[in-house]
């Protein structure tokens, strides 16, 4: 998306309304923008440097990986277990945002016969009791 991001933000056609015109129809039609428009400094710049960091970065992972773990600059591939101590989610709903869930879907089902959320989860959230600990 960097790479299309950089061809679309260094077009000369779109921000600087430059064209070429053609002197007859069967010659091709030349925009300017081609790959000797990398060297020159504009607009999107920025962006292109941004996509050569994260291309090296990638092939950096994908061909050297062994080494840049010993090294210490490779990505993690374990699992974070993070415990936030927190209640269930219909312990911890509160009763006003468990109502607006249940009156949003129902109003989506009589007016577009589509629902965000199932059945079964609408019965749940419209049995929800008070929350002690709301998040």
């Amino acid at each position: 998306m960097l790479g299309n991001g950089y061809w679309m933000l260094s077009n000369l056609q779109i921000f600087k309304n430059m064209f070429n015109a053609k002197n007859q129809t069967t010659d091709v039609a030349v925009s300017g923008h081609d790959f000797d428009s990398i060297y020159s400094v504009n607009q999107a710049t920025p962006v292109l440097l941004l996509w050569m960091a994260i291309f090296i970065i990638f092939i950096l992972q994908v061909f050297a990986k062994k080494y840049l773990k010993q090294w210490g600059f490779a990505f993690s591939s374990g699992k974070i277990e993070v415990d936030e101590n927190l209640p269930n989610f219909f312990n911890a709903i509160k009763l006003a945002q468990a109502d607006w869930m249940v009156n949003e879907n129902q109003y989506y089902t009589e007016n577009y016969k589509m629902s965000f959320i199932s059945k079964e989860l609408q019965d749940k959230l419209d049995d929800t009791a008070f929350a002690k600990k709301p998040i």
